[in-house]
């Protein structure tokens, strides 16, 4: 670290002198601005960097080098997650129809990028939305909203054996990848630009947390298409209503633990977050009691649905631990 002293000149003005090699390094000239960020924790930033750098912002993929659909898309999604605002696509051929449909694809699972240029051999995609209007918190809010709206899809399901309730819940699992795709975007965003972080009024460190919460909110929705798509097998199998009750205590739990998890982080509850922690042991004794019944079923073997659907549950509570560890984490 090295050390400058404060000057005053005019009677007014307070100057400090940069290092030399720093700008050399940084091939600032006279005239040129520089960003002064105010830290959280009372320091001060000081950075040439007054935007996203241009050499980031756009991305060209060569479709030569792209083996099949499937692999485009993890392409795209990676180009959209590292925070790249343009992606142009070329070919020195015209462009597969496989290939056409995966780009359509990603514009329509993702948030803000849209087609916006195309031919034959080229496609153009722009993001279109500003970061700062999706703030993280709200983003975390929603996929909570979303999941509990999953779970209770799945309990309507098994309730009243309806097989096309529970396969809304597996489309649904859709929007809450978007979801935690979007906050990863902004968070590989705000590495490269502070001022975005400002912009959103997030600190970088509470970035990187509900990056994390918002990767377990999703992991939760998985197991919740889980539970859905194993469920659907007890439907088919007449035996749904044996284990209804206790699939509603088990999942009413382990939603109430993911809840009071939220909670506890939007809260920084300490207390709340080692009750979470402590409750854990007991959903994992309630889960047990779903793959414990007994069913009667001649023509199928449920038991490897019943065995998915009780550790998805128990699953759920464990991401729910995760994010109290987390809060816990975050707070001292």
């Amino acid at each position: 670290m090295e050390i400058r002293k404060v000057q005053i000149t005019g009677g007014s003005s307070y100057i400090i002198s940069l290092p030399k090699e720093w700008i050399e390094k940084r091939h600032i000239e006279k005239g040129d601005s520089l960003g002064l960020v105010p830290q959280q924790d009372g320091s001060l930033l000081i950075t040439d960097r007054l935007g996203v750098e241009e050499e980031h912002a756009t991305k060209e993929i060569n479709l030569d080098d792209i083996k099949n659909a499937r692999h485009l898309f993890r392409v795209l999604l990676a180009c959209y997650i590292m925070g790249y605002s343009r992606i142009i696509i070329r070919s020195t051929e015209d462009i597969e129809t496989s290939f056409h449909n995966c780009v359509i694809e990603f514009t329509q699972g993702v948030i803000g990028p849209e087609i916006i240029e195309e031919t034959s051999q080229h496609i153009i995609i722009k993001d279109l939305l500003n970061p700062a209007e999706m703030p993280m918190d709200k983003t975390a809010r929603r996929m909570l909203v979303l999941v509990q709206n999953m779970m209770r899809n799945t309990l309507e399901s098994i309730e009243n054996g309806d097989l096309a309730t529970a396969e809304t819940v597996i489309g649904k699992d859709a929007y809450i990848n978007r979801l935690h795709w979007l906050v990863s975007r902004q968070l590989n965003m705000m590495m490269r630009d502070l001022g975005i972080a400002r912009k959103m009024n997030v600190t970088q460190q509470e970035a990187i947390f509900y990056y994390m919460i918002t990767r377990f909110i999703e992991r939760i929705g998985d197991h919740m298409v889980m539970v859905a798509r194993n469920s659907m097998v007890l439907i088919e199998a007449g035996v749904h209503d044996e284990l209804q009750p206790a699939i509603n205590t088990a999942m009413g739990y382990a939603m109430g633990l993911v809840e009071k998890s939220i909670e506890a982080w939007f809260k920084k509850d300490l207390k709340l977050a080692q009750e979470i922690l402590d409750s854990f042991y007991e959903l994992v004794g309630v889960c047990e009691e779903i793959s414990s019944i007994k069913l009667d079923c001649k023509d199928v073997d449920p038991s490897v649905a019943q065995g998915y659907i009780a550790e998805s549950i128990r699953r759920m509570g464990a991401y729910a631990s995760d994010i109290s560890e987390l809060v816990i984490d975050y707070i001292v």
